[in-house]
């Protein structure tokens, strides 16, 4: 018998303890818990994050309409010129000048670039940038490492891309803005800090880049992409197209942004049914297996200018 300070019997079990099996139990709800509950608290993260870059899109998209109305009703450079050509290969740097070893030629090029020409009309060069986004180092793979950052600059972190078939397009050359793709998260859920790059690119012929041109070109029957060196290549993704939840985020010709689903998609035999679908088919994995081109592949359909529905 145990007794307390006064004397009085208390009971042997009110001391009693957790046994190992109710421990057990404890921890196995716990577990079951957590099990529910994780996956859900990471979604709603998630969430918050896509609302997070729907508002940087956003603001980059407004600031892409102050400068088509700005700058003679002609949307940004997706490409420059290189020498005596127009050059989608080059690496733009974003800001132009971040390094020291940035050559005055380089620098001046990637100036006019999309994400350097609509600077002027952002508060912050962070609406580039996402959350979500892990950040690939391409600053040795082109010979400019960060040793190389000049005094009191810093670099983009840039995790959207731009239609590369709107550079220099005049908006009457637009048939629905509505539904072409201006900036879209076309690095899945990879980025690049200190670079920018377009997706689709136009290819120039010499004609054009000698006249100081290049622009898209609207379809024609027959045309291929060797007819008049007018063609737009696909580069593929080196990473799921699922960015937030299963989707990505979207801004339009028109300046409207939003979130659309990229999980599951039709097995498209017309145009008329890829609507607002960019990719034919993509895998369980939500890696992108194609985009749908135009019947002569002459544009990829979903964002040529010329595209009606």
């Amino acid at each position: 018998m145990n007794r307390d300070y006064s004397g009085r019997v208390v009971p042997a079990q009110a001391n009693r303890g957790f046994t190992l099996i109710e421990l057990l139990v404890v921890i196995a709800i716990i577990a079951i818990l957590a099990a529910i509950l994780f996956p859900v608290f990471a979604q709603a993260r998630e969430k918050a994050r896509q609302s997070s870059c729907l508002s940087n899109q956003k603001q980059l998209a407004n600031a892409m309409m102050l400068y088509v109305q700005d700058y003679d009703e002609t949307f940004p450079l997706a490409i420059g010129i290189q020498g005596a050509n127009w050059n989608h290969l080059a690496y733009y740097f974003a800001p132009p000048d971040w390094s020291t070893s940035i050559s005055a030629a380089a620098a001046a090029r990637s100036a006019s670039v999309w994400p350097n020409s609509v600077e002027t009309y952002v508060k912050s060069d962070g609406v580039h940038d996402c959350p979500s986004a892990d950040y690939t180092d391409y600053y040795e793979i082109v010979g400019l490492p960060k040793s190389t950052m000049a005094p009191g600059k810093r670099t983009y972190r840039i995790a959207q891309v731009y239609n590369g078939l709107l550079n220099m397009a005049n908006p009457s050359i637009i048939k629905n803005p509505a539904i072409i793709p201006a900036l879209w998260e076309g690095y899945g859920k990879s980025a690049e800090e200190g670079f920018s790059q377009v997706n689709p690119v136009l290819r120039c012929t010499e004609a054009s880049a000698a006249n100081g041109t290049c622009v898209f070109v609207p379809r024609k029957t027959g045309c291929s992409p060797t007819v008049n060196g007018e063609t737009s290549t696909w580069f593929g993704f080196d990473q799921p197209a699922w960015v937030h939840g299963k989707g990505m985020n979207i801004s339009y010709a028109d300046g409207h942004v939003k979130w659309l689903n990229m999980s599951s998609g039709p097995s498209p035999a017309t145009i008329a049914q890829v609507a607002n679908y960019p990719f034919s088919i993509i895998d369980a994995s939500g890696f992108p297996q194609g985009m749908y081109g135009d019947q002569n592949s002459c544009h990829r359909y979903w964002f040529s200018p010329d595209r009606e529905q």
